[in-house]
């Protein structure tokens, strides 16, 4: 199942499910959420009111994706044979199914919608319009391991084997080969002109999107082991988290750092997390910064590195990030989805009948004034 929870640990709302929740994911709006469980089933649920919309009908999918305008869901089969991905309304009809020759590995929307990413076993990366027609097709020399669209859906960037990073012009012909070896991330700015990677062998760098080099954070790669880095909402900051290591090795008695910079590379500011960061993410305002740190520790701080509140985890977490409407905090912890001051503010009042009234004598003790 997956559960909603206020900061003080008080149960708000559980998502039943008949089997393990494997992922789940927000709405682009944040007003609904996608859950995916160990049976191959994709369920679609409104956060408010608490119910299910959807439980679609195919039984073995392996990915799943809302579209930007939250109309149709996008899946991948792990059925042995099934070399489809298939478009699907919210209320579980096919709308589409999108044939390739080998196994369909992943699928995605552009970030405009027009159009959706796939990637199979046969190496290729398929460009496909919203009807379902194949724009392009991408034959891959190595094994791919991911791709992302460009916000525009103007290049696709790919990762494959070794870590080479390529990117792709609409009409399927390589534009450039990034020249840094084993890069672990790799990410578009909103507007698509800049592009973020992180390296196991190297600093931060950034790149237009034509593969031209612009910089590099000033990180020490010898020292520090970077593990993650992506831009803020509005394009004029970059966030990366790091830990320390000497002689190769992780010091485990030494906290991590999240650093802000600004869009030239220059440090702005800089705190410590206690222990060793595992990631670092903006708020959609980018006023806020949650970190995860030692599998275990999620915490909210402010744009100036004041720390603001921990989320009670329980059990291993790698990543945390805030929904788009700002309201929720997921984080991949047994798939819990936490509201945060805002959201449950926003929560109370669009839902004063799910709240026990507070007795007298509770009001007295903590000094909450009668209405």
């Amino acid at each position: 199942m997956a559960r909603i929870w206020n900061l003080e640990g008080k149960l708000l709302q559980v998502f039943d499910h008949k089997s393990g929740v494997k992922s789940a994911a927000f709405s682009p709006d944040g007003s609904q959420i996608l859950t995916q469980t160990l049976d191959g089933g994709v369920w679609v649920w409104h956060i408010d009111r608490n119910w299910l919309r959807t439980r679609y009908k195919q039984a073995t999918v392996n990915t799943v994706s809302f579209s930007p305008d939250r109309d149709r869901i996008l899946t991948t089969s792990r059925q042995y044979g099934d070399t489809t991905a298939t478009v699907w309304d919210l209320e579980g009809n096919r709308l589409l199914t999108l044939p390739h020759r080998g196994k369909v590995y992943s699928a995605v929307f552009s970030p405009d919608g027009s159009q959706m990413l796939t990637t199979a076993s046969d190496s290729t990366i398929t460009v496909w319009g919203q009807n379902g027609q194949r724009l392009y097709t991408l034959f891959m020399p190595d094994l791919m391991y991911s791709a992302i669209a460009s916000p525009s859906a103007k290049w696709v960037l790919t990762r494959s084997h070794g870590g080479k990073t390529a990117v792709w012009n609409e009409n399927g012909k390589p534009l450039c080969v990034l020249p840094q070896g084993s890069i672990n991330s790799a990410v578009f700015s909103r507007d698509g002109s800049r592009l973020l990677t992180t390296s196991a062998t190297d600093k931060p760098t950034v790149w237009d999107s034509s593969g031209k080099f612009l910089l590099k954070l000033p990180y020490n790669k010898y020292r520090d082991f970077v593990t993650s880095a992506v831009f803020s909402p509005s394009q004029s900051l970059i966030l990366t988290s790091s830990i320390y290591t000497e002689d190769n090795y992780l010091d485990v008695n030494r906290d991590g750092t999240v650093t802000i910079w600004d869009w030239n590379g220059k440090r702005i500011k800089a705190f410590r997390v206690p222990g060793l960061v595992n990631s670092a993410n903006f708020s959609p305002d980018g006023q806020q910064i949650i970190t995860v740190a030692d599998h275990k520790a999620v915490t909210v701080w402010d744009h100036t590195g004041k720390q603001l509140y921990t989320l009670p985890i329980q059990g291993s977490v790698s990543s945390a990030v805030f929904s788009p409407d700002g309201n929720w905090i997921a984080t991949d912890s047994n798939k819990v989805l936490w509201l945060t001051p805002e959201g449950a503010l926003n929560w109370l009042k669009k839902n004063p009948g799910k709240v026990a009234p507070l007795s007298a004598e509770i009001r007295e003790a903590y000094g909450v004034p009668v209405r």
